[in-house]
């Protein structure tokens, strides 16, 4: 018995020396120099006391015992974790949030000393919820498969395929490949590589077709496909698309480029110019695509769309307001376009702000970049102070700009998710110069708007989160619109704030999502449906199943349970549907932005409280001069 209570108190003891002894240096931990203590802790988990990834192998270990509080309570002092219990809904308060101690570690370490971003978490996977979500990604495929094969989209409900994309060109097939890819469904992967091989044709895509979602969805899987694989029918098949895509920009006669069309006939690609009103996100996120494209194809148009759409961001960035965001609507009036409406980071200029930090990611952080990354670092730090709102009593949101008086109009949307994931992704990129002030303030928010994401499903009555939702003065997340269709970025900020931190809760919240997407949307016909108002527990199913559910929302989830070398972010960037590029530094040699960038014939509105900003002919002709992007009048031509 004495020599039992020893080993426990001899135990006890290593472990909070561990943590909290002087002569623990948890940046030798980080670079595989372990002190003997720590070496004793390591090895307790059946860890290699030799690897350099001994201590996340141990963590690893921790996370796998079974039941047991003290492996929870083990790693809570390792990781100062946040952990929730899915079967009670609680939530156990953590001391410090994880990544602000691990950056405390990183601080002032040059880059060449500190460790790769991501490379501390190891390769610790959890094979048995890797093993669900291919389960309900093979339930999803195989009810698309079975009723709506070579359509779009399948409305599981009435057992049919839908038409939302031009019809004719299987959207839900090319935004499928590379998860079914990943998740190893081998069989159902190669079905869907002969019907792209047999049956893809972009000239029967009928009607006007939009730009921004052919891009991000099949564009971007048909390159992610041919970047994993090495296919050459991905290749080929993107190439084709790339020449209907082209039509998308146009220029002046005096060679400058226009903004490109939200949408168009692409089948005969007669699109017409100039484009009346558009918004952010549709012409500011074409670039992770195009430059991804033009490390691929030989062909010109390749380069002609990787120029116009960097062009067109150059144009962006030079006309972003100092003092706020800007307005999300961008609307022509005779010689200038204008930024109109509410500021937001959500609907119509969500991935804009998301690719101005991937766009510098994809280029290998290079210098001649990071005009794109100086641009990020302010809209969001302008983010910060203007659109988040929140404090200890109220659960932190993002809203839109000027902030509504009424506490219930500050709602956020599902969509605004997104923003946890690049904030702590931009925090922990190598070659910035942001202050360690900065970086602590972009991860507290990251990690406060992750927990609001989660309690958006925790306090709904169904355990699924509406696409808007407010907060009452109880600080509880109510629905605002019911409606839930399986968006994907909340299970996507926990993915990247999990590959980030190693913060044990982010898995838990992602399990929870997962098991609430099963237990309220599965449908034993096959497929999962929506859902009409998470709010009413009769959960009345909505006729509708996205291609972003397989291409993100199941995508997501498998990933934040495999260990990190599968799609490692150190080596790949995600355009905004979710489809992985690899990062390619010669896209930093390519072009030369001036720094910092100015911004040319920069002109405010007469009315200044609604937050107009315009962007004049002066700023699209220096910056065409500087391109020399001269073309003749529509992009066929080119």
């Amino acid at each position: 018995l004495v020599g039992v209570v020893g080993v426990v108190i001899g135990f006890v003891w290593v472990c909070w020396s561990l943590v909290l002894g002087e002569d623990v240096n948890r940046s030798d931990v980080e670079t595989g120099s372990m002190t003997e203590n720590e070496e004793e802790v390591v090895s307790m988990w059946g860890a290699d006391v030799g690897s350099d990834e001994g201590w996340s192998e141990a963590v690893c270990a921790v996370q796998q015992e079974e039941g047991g509080s003290g492996s929870r309570e083990f790693l809570a002092m390792l990781y100062q974790a946040v952990v929730v219990d899915p079967t009670e809904g609680i939530l156990v308060e953590d001391r410090e949030p994880t990544s602000l101690f691990m950056l405390e570690e990183l601080e002032g370490l040059p880059d060449s000393e500190r460790p790769e971003i991501h490379s501390h978490g190891g390769s610790c996977e959890d094979r048995e919820k890797m093993d669900a979500v291919r389960r309900m990604a093979k339930w999803a495929w195989d009810g698309y498969r079975e009723y709506a094969f070579g359509s779009d989209e399948l409305a599981p409900l009435s057992r049919r395929g839908v038409e939302g994309f031009g019809g004719c060109t299987g959207v839900m097939i090319l935004d499928s490949l590379d998860t079914l890819f990943l998740l190893d469904l081998m069989e159902d992967f190669n079905e869907a590589k002969d019907w792209v091989n047999r049956s893809l044709d972009f000239a029967c895509l009928k009607g006007d077709v939009s730009v921004f979602e052919t891009t991000i969805r099949s564009f971007g899987g048909l390159l992610s496909s041919y970047y994993l694989t090495g296919e050459t029918i991905f290749l080929r098949k993107s190439e084709e698309l790339a020449n209907f895509l082209i039509a998308a920009f146009g220029s002046s006669e005096d060679g400058r480029w226009l903004l490109p069309v939200q949408s168009c006939p692409l089948g005969s690609r007669h699109c017409r110019f100039p484009v009346l009103a558009t918004n952010l996100a549709e012409v500011g996120s074409l670039t992770v695509e195009w430059r991804a494209f033009s490390r691929i194809s030989n062909l010109t148009t390749a380069e002609v769309g990787r120029r116009a759409a960097e062009y067109i961001v150059r144009l962006l960035i030079s006309a972003l307001p100092r003092d706020r965001l800007p307005a999300n609507d961008i609307i022509y009036q005779k010689d200038h376009y204008t930024f109109s409406g509410h500021a937001s980071v959500s609907a119509r200029a969500d991935s804009f702000y998301e690719y101005l930090l991937k766009v510098y990611l994809q280029g290998g952080r290079g210098k001649n970049e990071m005009v794109y990354f100086e641009a990020f670092r302010k809209e969001m730090n302008l983010m910060i102070l203007n659109n988040v709102v929140g404090d200890d009593q109220l659960p932190y949101r993002l809203t839109h700009f000027p902030v509504p008086l009424n506490t219930k109009d500050q709602h956020m949307d599902h969509l605004a998710c997104f923003t946890a994931g690049i904030l702590a992704l931009g925090a922990f990129a190598k070659g910035t110069d942001l202050s360690f002030g900065e970086k602590k303030q972009w991860l507290l928010t990251a990690e406060r708007l992750s927990e609001s994401c989660f309690k958006m499903y925790l306090h709904s009555p169904s355990k699924l989160a509406s696409e808007i939702s407010f907060v009452n003065s109880a600080g509880v997340f109510q629905s605002h619109n019911g409606l839930y269709i399986h968006r994907p970025e909340a299970v996507e900020a926990f993915f990247y704030m999990w590959r980030l931190t190693k913060n044990v809760k982010y898995r838990e919240w992602a399990w929870f999502l997962f098991e609430a997407i099963k237990n309220q949307t599965r449908l034993d016909s096959g497929g999962y449906a929506g859902i009409e108002d998470v709010a009413d527990m009769n959960l009345t199913k909505a006729d509708c199943m996205s291609t972003f559910f397989m291409a993100e929302t199941i995508k997501y989830l498998y990933l934040t349970f495999c260990n990190d070398s599968v799609v490692d972010l150190n080596q790949w960037v995600f355009n905004t549907e979710g489809h992985p590029v690899q990062v390619d530094p010669v896209l930093a040699t390519l072009f030369q932005f001036p720094s910092p960038v100015e911004p040319f014939g920069l002109i405010r509105s007469s009315y200044p409280r609604d937050a107009r900003w315009l962007i004049t002919q002066r700023v699209a002709l220096e910056i065409s001069r500087e391109y020399s992007l001269g073309v003749g009048r529509g992009a066929e031509g080119s």
